[in-house]
């Protein structure tokens, strides 16, 4: 089961995979969004969130 404290798993983007939103942690401070692509338990490709540039 994913979990997310941001919001809830999306859609699948492909067969088996869910889409989870998230921020990136790194100490430059500027917190971007970044979406995690996950299959079997397993995060398999980042992505950054076009809803979030528009």
């Amino acid at each position: 089961m994913i979990r997310t404290i941001y919001e809830t798993p999306r859609p699948e983007a492909a067969p088996g995979e869910a889409i989870v939103t998230s921020t990136c942690a790194h100490n430059c401070g500027g917190r971007c969004v970044v979406n995690a692509h996950v299959r079997d338990g397993r995060i398999v490709r980042i992505s950054t969130d076009p809803r979030r540039w528009t």
